[in-house]
């Protein structure tokens, strides 16, 4: 295990998938399990800020130099084709570790790393999907921490069990998150799903 291998390691990343619309219809269906689950609402203006770090090269940058990587997901038709870019760097291992001399990276594509994260196929647009990520540097857990950052909000689902939802409201009231029930419009013309104080069902 040399320290390109190590380098390698370090690129590995934890990623939080994000939508921008919590009304989105389809993402209540596939990602909430038909609305029987919950939806958490965030404002991430607060995690936008520059990096501390003072990197001697930018260029092996992989967070876009934020201090927690926020960007829109690339839709497209085609899969990102990264396979010159590696070969590349490929080549740069082997002759380093042939001639045991520093030969330096070769830059095919800077934002490599970046846009092979963010593209994903043209089907899934209706998501909006942004990603937050970071670097990682320790293989000892699957899950760990990207950023501390309280909701602002929780939606319960139209079919969320009265269990449930207690169980969302008990901790809402707990940490002191506002609560809502989300609520069809079927006196509407469009399929629209509006958020209401989750108080005035509970108490009912």
């Amino acid at each position: 295990f040399d320290a390109k291998m190590a380098d390698l390691f370090d690129n590995l990343l934890f990623v939080g998938s994000l939508c921008t619309d919590y009304r989105n219809p389809l993402m209540w269906a596939h990602y909430a399990n038909s609305h029987t689950g919950f939806c958490l609402e965030y404002d991430l203006t607060s995690l936008i800020s520059d990096c501390a770090k003072n990197c001697e090269d930018i260029r092996q940058c992989v967070a876009l130099m934020m201090s927690v990587a926020i960007a829109p997901v690339i839709y497209s038709k085609g899969r990102f084709d990264a396979s010159s870019s590696f070969t590349s760097m490929l080549m740069n291992i082997v002759l380093e570790s042939a001639t045991n001399k520093q030969v330096g990276y070769y830059y095919a594509d800077m934002l490599l790393p970046i846009k092979a994260l963010l593209t994903k196929s043209d089907e899934w647009e209706y998501e909006a999907e942004w990603r937050m990520y970071r670097p990682f540097h320790s293989l000892d857990s699957l899950h760990q921490c990207i950023a501390k950052i309280k909701p602002t909000a929780v939606y319960r689902g139209i079919k969320m069990s009265i269990e449930d939802k207690k169980t969302i409201a008990d901790i809402a009231k707990d940490k002191k998150i506002p609560c809502y029930q989300m609520v069809p419009q079927y006196f509407s013309s469009t399929y629209e799903i509006k958020p209401v104080d989750a108080s005035l069902f509970d108490n009912q």
